[in-house]
Formats: structure tokens, sequence, C-alpha cells
């Protein structure tokens, strides 16, 4: 199964007498001190994943704070219902944690922004999935500066 992920600006938008929740993705041309964009490939707050890949990443990782923040069965941020979650300061305390705790453990790990397109030939899980720990990182960083109301929508 296939998800889209979101990160930024919550807007009340009416439809058919109907109050929706939307959020815009954001464009950066910010690059990490690698020189990288900070999205894998677009620089987009936006993200297409798998739910096995992003289930292999959560898991890899193996923190259960982490594990919680997106599996957690009233509040995880994959949860379809509700779709769309506020980003708070916890959120960012776990996430920053989490990637203290990645680049402890594999201190040598260089962020790949897409497996598919490893040239150079460091195609370690490792170094997959500390680029998409970066990602997010990035991201939730930047929303709770930049918007009054952060949050994280899973389509």
């Amino acid at each position: 199964m296939e998800y889209t992920i979101t990160i930024g600006e919550a807007m009340m938008k009416s439809y058919e007498n109907l109050e929706i929740i939307e959020v815009a993705a954001n464009i950066h041309q910010t690059t990490f001190e690698d020189g990288q964009l900070p999205d894998f490939l677009n620089n987009l707050s936006q993200k297409q994943f798998s739910e096995t890949l992003w289930k292999q990443f959560v898991y890899f990782i193996n923190i259960p704070a982490f594990t919680d923040l997106f599996y957690d069965i009233h509040k995880g941020w994959l949860r379809l219902n509700p779709r769309v979650k506020l980003i708070t300061s916890r959120n960012k305390k776990i996430i920053d944690k989490t990637y203290e705790v990645f680049k402890t453990r594999y201190p040598d790990s260089i962020p790949v922004r897409d497996i598919t397109f490893d040239t150079n030939f460091k195609n370690l899980p490792e170094n997959y999935f500390l680029g998409r720990l970066e990602w997010l990182k990035y991201w939730v960083d930047w929303s709770l500066e930049n918007c009054e109301k952060p949050v994280f929508q899973l389509n």
C-alpha cells in the first residue's frame, strides 16, 4: 500500500458543508551540511512511501518512543483515523533523540536520499534510513518554527 505524508500548516477548508483540513506541501532550496537537498529528490515537505518500507525504517531504528510515534494504536501518525495529527514539541524531542541515538549507533552512515538511485554503492540500510530520518527531522523542525498549526497528514 502506498501513502503520502505531508508536513506543514493546517488549513481549514469548506467542502459541501463539511470542514476539512488540508496541508500544503512546502518547497525549500536549503541544503544539508553535506550539500545535498533536504528531500531525497525534490525539496518537498511531502513524501510518498510504501507501508512496508516505512515499517522497515521504523523497526530498523528500534526505539520504542519512535515506533509509538507512528504506530501507537490511539495516537500514531500512521493510523488512518484521524489522518491529520498535530505536531508537538514532544514529537520533536522524540525525533531529535532518535536522530542522536541513530548517529551514535551508525557514526559512519552517509544519508542516501533514495535507495534506488544510490550510485556510490553505499546501499546499506542505515544510509537510506538516515536519509529518511533527516528528511523527517528537517520538516518537523521547520513546521514547529514556521507554522501556527503544524501538522502531519497521511493520505
